[in-house]
């Protein structure tokens, strides 16, 4: 096989427990190449039936997307392949990922050019819409989440100097999936972490209720005690502001946990 490809695996769960078997997701050869890195991010629909991996080392790490669906017997086939209207090398697209509960929308994180890429689902076809681009390190970390009938973006800046150097930030945006040559608008919220730390890397991973309720924001770089040990934080979407409500490290650390 080629080196650092990159595969992914299903596991299925019945009853308690979780399947021992394994199912490939099936690609074909002309994208399984050396150091594509395929499988760096992933996510799933609620339904569990739409599967999108990112592969952010293919083609000199300017990086891709692969869209998968169930059929409903349990066979995976591969539907799209997505790239940004613009591709380049060091891009790293694909880094992050993220779905929409439905599975018809996604958005792709090309750190490498601080930049979040949003797809939807029309007709039959992925079509990529307006990209949003920063600095900062914007797109390292991606989710999306719903609310009364339309999207919410959450993106991550590791990079971003939002209170002190390098402590990253979350943007978030009121997405409309319609609008394909600016879905994004303006951030209606912009945050970081209530305890900030130099190089803290806040936003390097998000994760959101599909209600927007509840969001989780990761930075590894946190630092306490002269030690860089990472820590989680808790937000709550608190009529429209999310709010910080618990931040988390480990019980036991130790240097260069980036937990």
């Amino acid at each position: 096989g080629c080196a650092r490809a990159g595969r992914t695996y299903i596991f299925r769960r019945t009853a308690t427990s979780w399947s021992s078997a394994v199912e490939d997701t099936p690609l074909s050869s002309s994208n399984i190449v050396a150091d594509a890195r395929f499988g760096t991010s992933l996510a799933l629909s609620d339904d569990g039936k739409t599967l999108l991996v990112g592969a952010d080392g293919y083609g000199a790490s300017s990086g891709k997307a692969y869209v998968f669906r169930e059929s409903g017997t349990g066979a995976w086939s591969f539907q799209a392949q997505l790239s940004p209207a613009s591709p380049g090398q060091h891009d790293e697209f694909g880094y992050s990922v993220a779905l929409s509960p439905d599975g018809n929308a996604a958005i792709v994180g090309a750190p490498g050019k601080n930049m979040a890429c949003p797809f939807v689902y029309s007709s039959g076809a992925w079509e990529v819409q307006t990209a949003k681009e920063s600095v900062g390190g914007f797109g390292q970390g991606v989710a999306i989440s719903a609310e009364g009938g339309f999207l919410c973006a959450f993106v991550g800046a590791d990079e971003d100097t939002l209170s002190v150097n390098s402590c990253g930030a979350v943007y978030v945006y009121k997405w409309d999936i319609s609008k394909g040559t600016d879905p994004w608008g303006s951030s209606i919220q912009s945050f970081t972490a209530s305890n900030a730390t130099v190089s803290a890397s806040f936003g390097w991973a998000i994760s959101v209720t599909r209600d927007n309720r509840y969001l989780v924001v990761g930075a590894p770089g946190f630092s306490a005690s002269g030690m860089v040990i990472g820590a989680s934080y808790l937000f709550q979407n608190k009529s429209g502001t999310w709010t910080e409500v618990a931040a988390r490290t480990n019980p036991h650390p130790a240097a260069s946990d980036f937990f």
